[in-house]
């Protein structure tokens, strides 16, 4: 490899002008194979994982597409020449010293206010030439080097159209120095915010850095900021101190600044002087070729004096010979690492976020399971024991009702047969068996029942009935017991519709209910009429004096069967009433059970989605993981090889 302290020698031993236009070219070592391989691996790699940054939601400049763009970059840069960039504040003589290591004037722009206004690249071309990029690699012109130049100067009309844009500034012209290096011009510091963006997004596209701090001022916060972000990032940097002979005493800024950047930098600052260093160069190239070797020393010494000499060969032995080559494996190398850390974290950061929605999910199944199986079935039991005693309860009293009326129909039948028999009208008592309209006695008996509990009595009961019914449904599954957390709430919320379908079919429900109880109320007297046996027997008995008080006893023994009668029906009275309301009951549950079990099984899905997710982004950790450790094993001594 090509060493920029490689002089040329006259015959006589004396030192003279460097090789190429004015110094020979930066050789970084060849781009090993093995590094080339694994960087395509990866770049391959996390192109596969690229589905995962849609399924995120996150920032692209997060994802595996935008790491597998930086990887490549990283390759594409490891196989260009070595990159040097240079930075600093603004007016601190970053283009002069550019210019000066270029060996010509203007190649790129000065000026005493803010004037470079985005990344400039300065690039070996056998001709003079100028491009400018946008941040997509999209060509917004090509031309002459002079016209490129005024993208790069903020106060042209192009510099502004461009500041602050990220475009990229291609000059390309003849200079042998950069055969084999690429020089990258940045904004200054403190001038603007752009500026300052602009600078520091550049860091991770140079191989090392020459910072330029003014030896009025050496070294701002913002400065002294960049020079730790580039520790950071492990790019090892230079500080040059120029104007070097407009300082009063070098030595004295020369400690100030080893004192601020001596924990940082590579070596000790170099104090240069670029106006003059250029002078010399050009100097130097006359009278290289007129065989004066005095001459030759002479410019040989005043190059010296500039600092230029010693920059020359500092940056040579430091960055781009020897260590530097192999440090600039192991900076690719490293690069790609940091990429593939940070996917490693921010897929790791999923995989957990992914498994805690999971675990949420998994509770939201568990909990309205658990609701169904603690609210949902207790509640229908209770409101199932609740309807029971409501039929009870209105039942009884109608069977209160009945059982006085068919012990009042005992009472009239008796009645009649004894005044009959008081009057002497025994051949007329068979009639009571069978009236004139040819109704039994028991039909007789029934239809007394029927008029003592009155027209409406029964339809009044059977809207009563249901009217509590449909209230003991309603209160009962709106009632707190149901709301103790979200899910009860959630689930809850399912009631109003079913109520309103109970309510709205309520009509046809007392309507059903009325006949029903019509029937039962029907089917009750009948075995109330099981009295008319008694009742017969009284008939058949009517004598005065001695059987009177076995009539009485008759008598209250038919009193009693009517009675036994009436509640022996009680519970399939009840059955035929609680039917209905038990029906309705366990809609409602069978509804609310519905939308819970549905919530289960969405929680379910919701579950298994997020666990599988989870392993993918685990798995895309893992794999980034073992990336990273295939770049630690390419270490210095192996990069190098």
């Amino acid at each position: 490899m090509g060493s920029f302290a490689h002089q040329w020698w006259d015959e006589k031993g004396h030192r003279m002008a460097p090789s190429g236009s004015y110094g020979a070219a930066f050789t970084p070592g060849g781009s090993p194979r093995e590094i080339e391989a694994l960087l395509g691996g990866i770049t391959e790699a996390l192109n596969e994982l690229r589905h995962l940054d849609t399924e995120a939601g996150g920032h692209a400049v997060d994802g595996f597409a935008a790491g597998s763009a930086r990887v490549t970059e990283i390759s594409r840069r490891y196989g260009e020449p070595y990159r040097l960039g240079v930075v600093g504040d603004f007016n601190a003589g970053k283009s002069t010293l550019i210019n000066m290591l270029l060996g010509r004037r203007g190649a790129v722009v000065e000026g005493v206010v803010a004037t470079t206004g985005t990344l400039t690249e300065l690039w070996w071309g056998g001709t003079e030439s100028g491009e400018v990029l946008d941040q997509d690699g999209a060509t917004l012109f090509r031309g002459t080097l002079e016209e490129a130049q005024r993208y790069t100067d903020q106060r042209t009309v192009e510099g502004r159209s461009v500041h602050g844009r990220r475009v990229r500034v291609i000059l390309r012209l003849p200079a042998g120095v950069l055969k084999n290096l690429i020089i990258l011009d940045t904004p200054g510091l403190s001038a603007t915010q752009a500026d300052d963006a602009t600078t520091m997004e550049a860091l991770h596209l140079v191989d090392a850095a020459v910072l330029v701090v003014s030896g009025h001022q050496p070294g701002g916060d913002k400065t002294v900021r960049l020079a730790e972000q580039l520790r950071r990032t492990r790019r090892r940097f230079l500080v040059v101190v120029t104007k070097k002979n407009k300082i009063p005493d070098v030595n004295v800024a020369l400690a100030a600044v080893m004192d601020t950047f001596g924990a940082t930098a590579d070596g000790q600052p170099v104090a240069v002087d670029s106006i003059d260093g250029l002078a010399a160069l050009q100097e130097l190239r006359t009278v290289a070729h007129g065989g004066d070797p005095e001459a030759v020393r002479a410019a040989q010494d005043r190059l010296a004096a500039s600092g230029y000499t010693a920059l020359y060969e500092h940056l040579s032995a430091s960055f781009l010979g020897g260590q530097g080559s192999s440090g600039r494996s192991s900076q690719a190398l490293s690069d790609v690492r940091d990429t593939l850390k940070r996917l490693v974290a921010r897929a790791e950061r999923q995989a957990e976020r992914l498994t805690a929605e999971a675990e949420k999910a998994g509770g939201e199944k568990d909990k309205h399971a658990e609701f169904v199986k603690t609210a949902l079935f207790p509640q229908k039991r209770r409101l199932d024991r609740r309807l029971e005693d409501l039929m009870d309860l209105h039942i009884g009293e109608l069977l209160e009702d009945v059982a006085e009326a068919a012990e009042l129909a005992v009472e009239q039948v008796h009645a009649q047969a004894r005044r009959m028999a008081v009057q002497g009208l025994w051949a007329s008592i068979s009639s009571i068996f069978t009236d004139d309209s040819g109704l039994t006695l028991a039909e007789r008996m029934e239809r007394m029942v029927r008029d003592a509990l009155g027209p409406d009595r029964l339809r009044i009961f059977s809207h009563a009935l249901h009217r509590a019914a449909l209230d003991e449904l309603s209160f009962g599954w709106n009632e707190s017991d149901l709301r103790i957390d979200e899910v009860g709430e959630v689930v809850a919320a399912e009631l109003g519709p079913v109520l309103t379908q109970v309510t709205a079919g309520a009509q046809g429900l007392v309507e059903e209910a009325s006949d029903e109880l019509f029937r039962s109320v029907t089917m009750m007297c009948h075995p109330a009429s099981q009295a008319v046996a008694a009742t017969e027997m009284l008939l058949n008995d009517l004598g005065i004096g001695a059987g009177a008080q076995r009539r009485r006893g008759q008598l209250s023994l038919a009193r009693r069967q009517a009675a036994t009668g009436v509640r022996a029906t009680r519970a399939s009275l009840q059955e035929a009433q609680g039917k209905f309301y038990r029906a309705e009951n366990a809609k409602i549950f069978k509804r609310l059970k519905a939308e819970a079990d549905r919530r289960a099984g969405e929680g379910g899905r919701l579950q298994m989605e997020a666990q599988e997710r989870s392993r993918q982004w685990q798995e895309a950790a893992d794999v980034c993981a073992r990336l990273s450790d295939a770049c630690g094993g390419l270490g210095p001594a192996r990069a190098s090889a």
